[in-house]
């Protein structure tokens, strides 16, 4: 069986090459998710942070005061954990945003006019309707985050409270939760190496070819990877010209005959 026409490779073909491949290992070594490590992270602040003082304050305005008067504060909705070991050493501060859900879930008090924000890091199993604008938004989000990797195509709403600073909460570092997160981040910081590395060497590799017709004689197991255009350049020559014999007989037109 005679081979196609060998073609000079170019890097916009390796690189090509490289990301082909590089999404099939995605689909059979799946990136490891740290939603639901992080919803159980915030759990474990929003639980803490309830006899803080931001929490008192928010409270206390609460059942004095209405919707309309928390303009008129200042607000936020970021929170500073600091984590420390048995010793009572530091170890690291890290912030994070409460989803609605979470606040309710632990009755965590939060302002009416709870703050809206993007890319924090959660995902659609972490939430409920509660977290978005609407039951719409919501069930939208649903809809979109299906083969996005879970990212959120929505901001969603989070625990708000009557504060002038970032309010700063203590925790352990070998709660249950925080040990699993890093233990996830672990296996999530080890998953990125890998897929590095993976796409680095082959990179390398494919800069080694210059030609079709090398890549099917010493590395034929890259083939199936290659862009239809120089996988068999002949065949994709010849599309365009149906294509465009269809266009033509649709729009009733065609070609002058030539003298």
């Amino acid at each position: 069986m005679s081979q196609p026409k060998s073609i000079r490779l170019t890097q916009a073909h390796r690189n090509d090459m490289v990301k082909a491949v590089m999404n099939e290992w995605v689909k059979q070594n799946p990136k490891p998710a740290l939603g639901s490590e992080l919803r159980a992270v915030a759990v474990v602040v929003a639980t803490a942070m309830k006899n803080s003082p931001s929490a008192k304050r928010t409270a206390k305005f609460l059942e004095h005061f209405g919707a309309d008067e928390e303009q008129h504060v200042k607000k936020e909705s970021r929170v500073n954990y600091r984590v420390f070991n048995k010793q009572g050493e530091e170890r690291h501060t890290k912030q994070i945003y409460i989803p609605l859900s979470v606040a309710k879930e632990v009755g965590l008090a939060s302002l009416r006019s709870s703050g809206a924000v993007s890319g924090l890091g959660y995902r659609m199993e972490d939430l409920g309707p509660e977290d978005f604008e609407s039951l719409h938004s919501y069930e939208d989000a649903k809809r979109l985050a299906e083969g996005r990797d879970g990212s959120l195509p929505f901001p969603i709403k989070v625990a708000t409270f009557v504060e002038s600073g970032y309010p700063y909460i203590d925790v352990q570092d070998d709660h249950p939760a925080l040990v699993a997160a890093k233990e996830k981040a672990k296996v999530l910081r080890e998953w990125d190496a890998e897929y590095n590395r993976n796409k680095e060497e082959l990179a390398d590799i494919l800069a080694q070819f210059t030609s079709t017709k090398q890549l099917r004689e010493q590395f034929p197991s890259i083939v199936p990877y290659l862009p239809p255009h120089i996988a068999d350049p002949e065949g994709v020559v010849r599309l365009p010209v149906l294509a465009i014999s269809r266009l033509e007989e649709r729009l009733g037109i065609k070609p002058k005959e030539q003298d």
